[in-house]
C-alpha cells in the first residue's frame, strides 16, 4: 500500500509538472503573438499601405491639375466648340455659343466646388490645399498607433516631398481641429424644459438655425439662440474694451494712457490676446450665413467698425 501511495504521488507530481509546462508554453505563445502582429504591421501591412497612399496622392494631384479651370482640358473643349461653329449660320452660332458658355460656366463652378472645402460653421481659419489637409489628417490618424512612429515620420517626409513642403514646417506637423467650439451654456428647451450646453458649431441641426434638443429631439427657438449669441458677442466686446493693462514685470496696473513703460521699466500688456478675440469674432461671423442669423450679422458689422 505504501508503494502504491508513492506511485500515485509521483504520478500526480508528473501531471502537475506537465500542466505547468503547458501553461508556460501557452504564456510564451501569447507573448510571441503581439510581437508577430507588431512585425506584420510594421512590415508588409504598412509597406502596402504606404504604397497605396502615395499612389492615391499622385492620382489626386493629376486629377486636380486636369479638372481645375485654366488648364489644357478646358482650352481644348473651347477650341473644339469653336471648330463646330464654322459650318453653321450666324444666329445658330450665337445660340450655340451661349449654350456652350453657360455649360462651361456650370462645369467651372462644379469643379471649383469639388476641389474646395465647404463653408462650415465655426471654421477658425482658411484651410490649405486639398493635398496638404489630406496629409495632415492622415498622419494624425496614423500617429495614434505608437508602434508605427518611425514609419509615419518617413511617410510624412515622403508626402512633403511630393507636395514640395518642408517636413519641419508647422503646416506639415501640427494638426488642428478646423472648427472652434463655441458653447452656449444652460440652454433651456421650450418643450421638455431640459437645460443643456449647446455647441453651436457642431450641435445637431436640421436646417439653418434649427438646433435640436438632445432629450426630446425638438427644435430650440431660433430667436432665443440668436439672442444668446448676440449677448455672447457683447460680453466678449465688453471684456476686450474693459480689460486691465498691467506690467509684465511687477504686475502693476497702468494708471495713465501716456505711460509707455512702467516705473520698474517693464512693458505693459493686456490680459486678453488680440488673436483670441479675433478668433471668437471670426467663429461668430461664420455662423451668420449657414444658420441665417441677420441680427448677429448686423451686430458683428457694427462692432467690426468700432474695434481695431
Amino acid at each position: 500500500s505504501t508503494a502504491g501511495g508513492a506511485g500515485a504521488t509521483s504520478g500526480d507530481a508528473a501531471m502537475d509538472g506537465s500542466a505547468a509546462e503547458a501553461k508556460v508554453d501557452g504564456a510564451a505563445k501569447k507573448t510571441d503573438e503581439p510581437d508577430e502582429v507588431r512585425e506584420f504591421i510594421q512590415g508588409p501591412f504598412f509597406s502596402d499601405l504606404r504604397r497605396r497612399v502615395l499612389h492615391y496622392m499622385e492620382v489626386m494631384q493629376m486629377q486636380q491639375q486636369r479638372e481645375l479651370p485654366g488648364n489644357f482640358g478646358d482650352s481644348k473643349q473651347t477650341f473644339e466648340a469653336d471648330e463646330d461653329f464654322g459650318d453653321s449660320s450666324e444666329d445658330e452660332q450665337h445660340g450655340t455659343q451661349d449654350r456652350q458658355l453657360r455649360k462651361a460656366e456650370r462645369l467651372r463652378r462644379h469643379l471649383e466646388a469639388k476641389w474646395s472645402f465647404p463653408e462650415i460653421p465655426g471654421r477658425r481659419a482658411v484651410p490649405g490645399s486639398i493635398e496638404m489637409e489630406f496629409m495632415r489628417a492622415l498622419i494624425q490618424i496614423f500617429q495614434l498607433e505608437e508602434t508605427l512612429a518611425d514609419q509615419v515620420v518617413a511617410l510624412r517626409e515622403r508626402m512633403c516631398q511630393k507636395l514640395r513642403l518642408s517636413a519641419f514646417g508647422v503646416a506639415a506637423n501640427v494638426f488642428e481641429n478646423p472648427c472652434f467650439p463655441l458653447v452656449l451654456r444652460d440652454v433651456v428647451c421650450p418643450w421638455c424644459h431640459t437645460a443643456s450646453h449647446v455647441d453651436v458649431t457642431s450641435h445637431a441641426s436640421r436646417g439653418p438655425g434649427l438646433w435640436t434638443c438632445t432629450n426630446c429631439e425638438r427644435f430650440y427657438e431660433k430667436d432665443v439662440m440668436q439672442g444668446m449669441l448676440v449677448a455672447l458677442l457683447e460680453n466678449v466686446v465688453q471684456a476686450w474694451q474693459a480689460q486691465e493693462v498691467f506690467c509684465k514685470k511687477c504686475r502693476g496696473y497702468r494708471s495713465s494712457h501716456i505711460q509707455t513703460f512702467c516705473d520698474c521699466f517693464g512693458r505693459f500688456q493686456v490680459r486678453f490676446n488680440e488673436s483670441d478675440f479675433r478668433t471668437v469674432v471670426t467663429v461668430l461671423r461664420s455662423l451668420v450665413a449657414p444658420h441665417d442669423l441677420p441680427w448677429l450679422g448686423q451686430m458683428l458689422a457694427l462692432y467690426g467698425r468700432m474695434l481695431p
